[in-house]
Order: structure tokens, then sequence, then C-alpha cells
């Protein structure tokens, strides 16, 4: 275990949810370490997950926990309820030093507040994803980063789930802060999810697990699949999520006629399950839409959650150019970088599935290089150096 004198003892997480990520991740790494006092607030992100929970751990352990439903998570009006329902649950905290950790512009700009009036001693603003149209209508896209910068200037530090969140910042919001204001915490898995045994039969089997969303590019991969199984008859693909466009999707499969080919298994609860149909696979896709890039693509400045997972469960991944790692798990051996359309995807499906033994070494690869970013090691240097900056 990590000595105490590189963990704060008292910490509020304050974040929105949708499923498990860096915010659920970071509090069960805190659980762990048992500081003396954890508090999770969790507002619904959507309307998918409309549920509002606050836990209370002391030294490890669950003391307290609430569970709320919420109507219209997700909207405008909502956004600014979560920000008092936050100030009201730390208000009535007992007296401590606490250091505040708010995943998303707007709450950090609630611990800025809470730092002001004497509730919280530090505050740390965790930048999952940055773009800079984050909304097509100008007013709110205005606020949202007004409130960003805001967060960033008087905020002690900034975790960036990836380094092209700071480039962005700087290119259209004209934002500089000084040498370590803003570190790169990158997106982790646990060492115990980390496969065991790689799984060598080939089942001709894809995957995707994610919000479905257009910008995704699953439907490229649909696209595809008319090609691959004049190739690959026995191929299938599973689909795990939910969302605006998966409507248009089963339309697609329905209109190709590949029913019979392509499973949607829908919204899972259970990362178990989750994990398990991941294991059971054989190229895991991440085909996110290259348009916008820069400028109103989310990808390009994330580090996708899903790429890690996919890689813990020892499956590389058929990706697009998107993402700032894709040359870089490409050079792992761990990815294949595709251009953006059926006719490439097609392709590099027959390929990878059409030689099994370098099939079985990219398997074996994408387990090692999972090994690389768990979370222990992550969290564990970002303490160290935060820490180290702003105490």
């Amino acid at each position: 275990m990590q000595s105490r004198l590189n963990t704060p003892q008292h910490v509020i997480i304050v974040t929105h949810t949708l499923f498990y990520g860096a915010s659920e991740a970071l509090c069960d790494y805190l659980i762990f370490q048992k500081i003396q006092s954890l508090i999770y607030i969790g507002h619904p992100l959507l309307a998918e997950n409309s549920t509002y929970t606050q836990r209370v751990y002391r030294k490890g352990s669950n003391v307290h926990t609430k569970s709320v439903k919420r109507m219209s998570a997700g909207s405008v009006t909502a956004f600014f309820r979560d920000a008092l329902v936050t100030i009201i649950a730390c208000a009535k905290l007992p007296k401590a030093s606490y250091l505040y950790i708010g995943v998303n512009p707007l709450n950090a700009c609630v611990g800025v507040l809470l730092r002001v009036f004497g509730i919280v001693d530090r505050v740390i603003f965790y930048a999952i994803d940055f773009s800079p149209k984050r909304s097509s209508n100008a007013l709110i896209n205005y606020i949202y980063h007004s409130m960003e910068c805001f967060a960033i200037r008087y905020s002690d530090t900034c975790w960036n789930v990836s380094p092209r969140i700071e480039e962005g910042r700087k290119k259209f919001l004209g934002l500089k802060t000084t040498r370590d204001k803003q570190i790169v915490v990158p997106i982790g898995v646990w060492e115990k999810d980390i496969v065991k045994k790689i799984k060598a039969k080939n089942e001709y089997r894809l995957i995707f697990v994610g919000h479905l969303l257009e910008k995704q590019g699953v439907q490229e991969v649909i696209r595809a699949i008319p090609a691959v199984l004049k190739k690959l008859p026995k191929v299938s693909f599973t689909i795990i999520g939910g969302g605006e466009y998966e409507q248009p999707l089963r339309e697609l499969v329905s209109s190709l006629s590949l029913e019979k080919y392509v499973q949607f298994m829908g919204w899972q609860s259970d990362q178990a399950v989750i994990r398990n149909e991941i294991i059971k696979s054989d190229i895991a896709l991440a085909t996110y839409m290259p348009s916008g890039r820069d400028t109103t693509n989310f990808s390009y400045y994330a580090d996708p959650t899903k790429i890690k997972t996919y890689l813990s469960c020892g499956v590389p991944v058929l990706m697009t150019d998107v993402s700032y790692n894709a040359k870089s798990l490409m050079k792992s051996g761990v990815a294949v970088v595709v251009p953006y359309n059926h006719q490439d995807i097609a392709r590099a499906i027959v390929t990878i599935l059409s030689d099994t033994n370098a099939l079985l070494r990219a398997k074996k690869a994408a387990r090692e290089q999972a090994r690389t970013f768990t979370w222990q090691k992550i969290f564990e240097k970002t303490f160290i150096r935060t820490i180290r900056s702003i105490y």
C-alpha cells in the first residue's frame, strides 16, 4: 500500500456519472488507501442513469450512503441544481482540511466557491474531456468554456486525461498556465481486472462497448460485415451500449439483412458481464469518425476508456487515427489503425482474423500493454506530483 504521506487524508470527489469511469476508479483507489475521510458525490449525467448518489467512507469503510432519483438529469437547469446540492452537502461535512476533486468544469467551479467559503482547502479540476465546440448553442458553449477557464485559473491544479487537452485550451481558448499547473492523468485499468489467461481459439467475434452515437463509427463496422462474411462466414458482431444512435444502427442492420450476425445487448450495468463479453471476442472496435477532429470531436482530446478496457481483456483493437495514442498503440502491436471507411475496415478485419498466430501474439501484447497503465500506478504517481506542487 502507498504511504499515507503521499495521499491526502480528507478528500471530496464530485462528478457526473453514467458508467464506471475515472471518477469511480479514483474513489476505489482512495478507499483502498483507507484515508481518514472520503466523500463521493455522483450526479446523474443523462436520463439513462438518473440516480444521485452520496457515499461517505471513514478509513476505507462505508459509513453512509444516500441515493435519490433526479428528474431532468443532464439538462441545463439540472446542472445548476447539482451545483447547489453539492454546496449544501459539503457545507454539512465535519470541519477538516479537504482536498476537493471536481470532475468537469461545473463541479470544479463549485469547488473553488467552497474554498472561498472556507469549506475545502485545495481544489483539483479533473478534466475527462475537452471540445472547443461543446454545444451547437453559442451561448451554452460560451458559458461552458467560461466556467472551464475559471476552473483552470482558480483551481490549485488540473488533471487532464490526455496531453491534447492542454494543447486545445491554448489553441482555442488562449489559455496558458504555469509549469505543472496541468498534469496528464491517463485512463487506467485495475491490475486485478487484467486477464490472466489469453483466449487462444479464434471465434471470429467482433465487439464494441460504449455510448451509441454517430461519432463512434459503429455504422461503418456494420457496413463492413457483408464483405467480411464473404471471406469469413463465421464472423459475428456484438454491440454493448445504448444511446440516441441505436435505432439508426438497428435499421442499418435490418436493411443489410444482418440480424443473424449482429447482436445488440443494450446497456449493461454489471462490469463483469461486459468484461466477459470482451474476453470472448477477438477484435474490439474503436472506429471513431475523424470529422471535426480538433474542433468538435471529443475523442480527439480524450483517452477513451473502452480502449484500455479492451486491452486489459487481452483483445487487440481495430481503430481509426483519432485518439492521441493511436499510433503508439499500433507500434506496440496491440492495435491496427485504419482509415474511416467500411472497405478498409472490412479488409483489416479479414486480415486480422485470418492469421491465427498473429492474432494470438496481438492478444498477448494487449495484456502486457495493459500492465503499464494500472490505476494503482497512475494515481500513486499523480498524487505524489500533485501534493508536491500544491501543498
